[in-house]
């Protein structure tokens, strides 16, 4: 969570400068980018994480308690879903008008407590709770697209196709890479670090060449070669 903060204060600076100046397709196109970086970074380290994540635990507690396991994966999902909304807040802040953003925003948060409460009554497990905030947290940020076009004159659309897009197509390849990663059994093949070694390299591979354009791609091997 940290690390996603700080790409998203590491991006202010550009994204106001383009705001203040009038530049608002500028603006947009870098929250889009920046916010695109921030889903394919987690998602590597979501990936990765989440594959061998019962031995980590064990490693990490020796003991796991019941039920930690599958709360941490609804965890490690709601800060996945968290990383979709990185750099919103920032261009939020470049243009000065939170008031509602934070009234609808807050407010979308606090619902999940009574919910969670008449679950928790019936008898729902702990991680519900957790499952509350995935699927508000998704709810806030559609209303938060909807006010930002509305109060920002936001293109929303812009933000979707290049925030979105791409990464989503990443998530759905990685997924199919856990399903098979179990359905094969190939857990088996490698130590609970190998696993972890393997995954976080068929995420960086799939971000890099899915999750990324060819500029970017062609940007970044430019770096390489200059530090090399």
């Amino acid at each position: 969570m940290l690390f996603v903060s700080n790409l998203g204060t590491a991006s202010a600076p550009q994204i106001t400068q383009s705001y203040s100046s009038g530049n608002i397709s500028q603006a947009v196109k870098l929250c889009s980018q920046i916010n695109r970086y921030t889903i394919l970074i987690t998602a590597v380290v979501f990936f990765s994480l989440f594959i061998e994540l019962d031995n980590v635990m064990a490693l990490w507690l020796k003991k796991v308690p019941d039920g930690a396991l599958l709360y941490t994966q609804w965890m490690l999902v709601y800060l996945l879903i968290k990383s979709f909304s990185a750099c919103l807040f920032t261009y939020v802040y470049a243009s000065g008008k939170v008031k509602w953003f934070q009234i609808v925003g807050s407010g979308v948060e606090l619902i999940v407590l009574p919910f969670s409460y008449i679950l928790f009554k019936e008898g729902f497990p702990a991680e519900t709770i957790i499952i509350l905030l995935v699927l508000f947290y998704l709810l806030n940020i559609v209303l938060m697209l909807y006010l930002m076009r509305f109060l920002l004159a936001f293109d929303s659309k812009q933000f979707v196709i290049g925030s979105y897009i791409s990464p989503i197509c990443v998530l759905v390849i990685l997924a199919l890479w856990i399903i098979a990663y179990y359905y094969f059994s190939l857990s088996l093949l490698f130590t609970p670090l190998g696993g972890i070694v393997i995954t976080g390299i068929v995420s960086a591979f799939v971000a890099y060449f899915i999750g990324l354009k060819k500029s970017e791609r062609q940007r970044i091997q430019e770096i390489i070669k200059r530090r090399i």
